[in-house]
């Protein structure tokens, strides 16, 4: 008892002393660089230093923080000793008051299924008791009426004895049966809980004199990311175009971004910067050398079946209504009465998390198809627990804050060696519930030259095409686009930039004051005989009328049929104006046409073949 208080009086001077060294640093998120995908977080406060050292404590940082990015910046000189990331599971204090009245009820079922256990155990030796002395009389016996009260006695009080843990047994299995309902609630509370487990960044500092210190925290978070679209706008062929550059961002890292300055980087922290290494290349007759395939990884893209049980380190006995919870999902499982547990694992999550109300979490990685887990009932300091590696979180469903809606505003683009990086000069907040949010990038007005695209064979539209010359100062990515052409929603496409050389070419719309025709001539169409061959002429007119208020430029395409056998020949027989291509057969007629004038193109082949063949001539 001596040295248990003593260890109690150590215990709360070490605490003491650690609340005294520590030094809660209040930092607000000043600056976020996002990623295609993820995002480094920039957090920054002011502290007061004093000389020596001193522990920076962080605390309600997102669970989700990678710990092998976490970096601080400060003063040239005040040294960084050491930076570590911990995080405390089960946070009492942010714990709902629901929450806290099932852990009480469960508290109390284990100590009623205790103080059961106890009043068994006393039934047990008193009937133990009895059945040992048994004897009566000794050597002389004993008198019938004597023996007669004895059995009535022994059998009385073993009938009432096991009248007793017969009744113990039938409680215990109602408040055991009470305890899995409680763990479930716990499980389903945990699942939907609008708090993750609080994450705490200790920073230990040293500085020869004491000195207020900017500092700024960074740290990467996997869930968050950016893309890329456009609104395309034309309003007419005589004005540039306009190019709206946006991006969706999106995360949820755990933490709101308010009011916050942004980065859009190109960069992705999360592919390997590792470079690949060639193996050699044999060639043999009989066989061939392949390099050694990547070994498989276990259980990739299929999900394990998992079981066990969940004990009390000390005792052995099974806990009850024990939750385990596959680490970063809101799968889980509530130990039966007799501690025992089974789920499913999805491939690529291979850590439980097991937890029970006045017990340690313990962290257990699934290396087979049984996990048997031991937990402590012993206190755990903070500082004990520890984040190894990552692990994702629930989603907060609080209510959230609207985004802002800046005005547009240019961007500043700076090329680096392995990305793009566009600072976005107004803040924004960008909501941690994986919705994305615009973030206007800048407004291009790109001088563009305009013509009309025609496919009279396939189509009656006139498609409004804008060439873009000089397209590499705008830093364009791949993205979705949408079109608006005089005002007009014309629909979306994808801009694919690895598609274009020198010149950009989008199609921005279908005019429809173009009005185009294409008919087959009749009394230049026919068809005659010569020996055993047939002879197809075929003569096709493309109109086209310009009804706008002025000139447009056109590219009208046509084609020549190809032959693919060599009983058919296909004799041209004229494409005035016309470009030819000899490989595909494609005519282009490239001209300008005046407003409200109309002009005429006209496509004229004939095809011979074998009479006694048949084939179908357009």
């Amino acid at each position: 008892m001596k040295t248990l208080f003593l260890s109690l009086i150590l215990l709360c001077a070490l605490s003491t002393l650690y609340a005294q060294s520590g030094l809660t640093v209040d930092s607000k998120i000043g600056h976020v660089t996002v990623y295609r995908q993820g995002a480094q977080v920039t957090r920054t406060a002011t502290v007061e230093l004093t000389a020596g050292e001193t522990q920076l404590l962080f605390k309600k940082l997102p669970f989700q923080l990678q710990e092998e990015s976490l970096q601080l910046k400060i003063d040239q000189s005040v040294t960084v000793v050491s930076i570590a990331q911990e995080v405390n599971y089960l946070n009492e204090a942010d714990s709902d008051s629901l929450t806290a009245v099932l852990q009480e009820q469960q508290l109390a079922l284990r100590d009623s299924l205790q103080a059961l256990s106890n009043r068994s155990q006393v039934y047990v030796r008193e009937r133990d008791l009895l059945l040992a002395n048994q004897s009566l009389g000794g050597n002389d016996g004993v008198a019938v009426d004597e023996l007669e009260r004895a059995a009535v006695l022994y059998r009385t009080r073993l009938m009432d004895i096991e009248g007793h843990l017969q009744r113990i047994r039938q409680q215990s299995v109602v408040y055991k049966k009470q305890m899995v309902r409680l763990g479930n609630q716990l499980l389903e509370l945990n699942a939907k809980s609008e708090a993750d487990p609080e994450v705490i960044v200790k920073v230990v500092v040293n500085t020869p004199k004491a000195i207020p210190a900017e500092v700024e925290l960074q740290y990467v978070v996997p869930k968050a990311g950016w893309d890329p679209f456009y609104n395309i706008r034309v309003e007419g062929t005589e004005q540039p175009l306009t190019l709206d550059y946006k991006a969706k961002v999106y995360q949820d890292a755990g933490e709101d971004w308010l009011n916050t300055r942004l980065t859009l980087s190109t960069g992705n922290p999360t592919v390997s910067n590792v470079k690949p290494g060639l193996s050699p290349y044999y060639l043999t007759f009989n066989n061939y050398y392949a390099p050694p395939a990547r070994q498989p990884v276990a259980n990739r893209g299929r999900s394990q079946r998992v079981s066990g049980t969940v004990l009390d380190q000390e005792t052995g006995e099974p806990l009850i209504g024990a939750s385990v919870l596959v680490e970063g999902t809101t799968i889980g499982a509530v130990t039966d009465m007799e501690g025992r547990f089974e789920l499913e694992i999805p491939a690529g999550q291979p850590a439980l998390l097991v937890s029970y109300v006045g017990y340690a979490n313990q962290q257990v990685v699934v290396r087979g198809s049984t996990v048997n887990v031991r937990l402590s009932s012993k206190g755990m300091m903070l500082d004990e627990v520890m984040v190894m590696g990552m692990a994702s979180g629930v989603r907060s469903k609080k209510a959230r804050p609207k985004p802002e809606k800046p005005a547009p505003v240019p961007i500043a683009i700076e090329q680096r060696a392995t990305s793009t990086e566009f600072e976005i000069e107004l803040p924004y907040t960008i909501p941690a519930d994986h919705q994305p949010y615009d973030v206007h990038m800048a407004t291009y007005e790109v001088p563009a030259n305009y013509h009309y695209a025609l496919v009279p064979k396939l189509s009656k539209e006139a498609y409004l095409i804008a060439e873009i010359t000089d397209w590499s100062q705008y830093s364009l990515l791949n993205g979705d686009a949408n079109l608006f052409f005089k005002g007009t929603y014309q629909g979306d496409t994808y801009l694919d930039m690895a598609a274009f050389e020198d010149t950009l070419s989008l199609s921005v719309g279908r005019d429809e004051d173009i009005i185009v025709k294409r008919e087959r001539v009749r009394d230049q169409s026919r068809t005659s005989f010569l020996g055993s061959n047939k002879t197809v002429e075929r003569s096709w007119k493309t109109t086209i009328r310009n009804t706008n208020s002025y000139p447009v430029s056109l590219r009208v395409e046509d084609q020549y049929p190809l032959p693919k056998d060599d009983d058919i020949k296909v004799v041209q027989l004229g494409h005035e104006g016309g470009k030819l291509n000899e490989a595909t057969g494609t005519v282009t007629w490239s001209f300008n046409l005046p407003a409200g004038a109309t002009a005429e193109r006209t496509l004229k082949y004939a095809v011979r073949y074998p009479k006694k063949q048949r084939l179908l001539v357009d």
